[in-house]
């Protein structure tokens, strides 16, 4: 277009000298065309694969880190209690426990008619009978309700835990 508008003064008006020019039309930017991701990736040179974006995570990968983020919490919610309890402070209750005064109370003792339970299963056993008061055997956290506690080292050997002598049940009208 721009070499007719040159040669249109020429041609509408006689008399006037034109002068021939020459146009050329303009190159345009220098844009390369790439079909795919995969042909930009081979054209980026060897040392500038950071800036390169990475490919979106795929669905299943996303849903597999919920799922292991979701068990993480579900073990830590259920562990965590017990592993406090196991490593963390211990009550105040159980603190005054363990300066009771050893039991003198021992196998010779003992009224064995009926046999001792097993540890899971000892609350308060009756043991026998000592000043008319009678004596149960109990773990530490029953061995809190009754008003005389001692640590029996017979039965504490026996079970492989701190078990206690106790006597006079304290009631709750008592307590108050």
């Amino acid at each position: 277009m721009a070499a007719l508008f040159a040669l249109a003064p020429a041609s509408f008006l006689p008399g006037f000298a034109a002068r021939a020019t020459v146009t050329t039309p303009r190159a345009g930017p220098a844009v390369a065309h790439l079909d795919s991701l995969s042909s930009l990736l081979s054209a980026v040179p060897s040392g500038f694969e950071f800036a390169v974006p990475p490919a979106p995570p795929k669905f299943s990968h996303a849903l597999m880190e919920a799922v292991g983020a979701y068990i993480l919490l579900s073990g830590a919610c259920t562990f965590a209690p017990i592993l406090k309890r196991k490593l963390g402070a211990k009550d105040p209750a159980l603190a005054v426990l363990a300066s009771v005064p050893s039991s003198r109370f021992g196998w010779l003792q003992a009224d064995l008619r009926r046999p001792l339970p097993p540890l899971e299963e000892l609350t308060s056993h009756p043991i026998g009978v000592r000043g008319g008061r009678t004596l149960y055997l109990c773990r530490a956290c029953d061995a809190l309700r009754f008003s005389t506690v001692e640590r029996s080292a017979d039965f504490s050997d026996f079970y492989g835990e701190s078990v206690y002598v106790c006597s006079g049940l304290v009631t709750k009208a008592q307590e108050a």
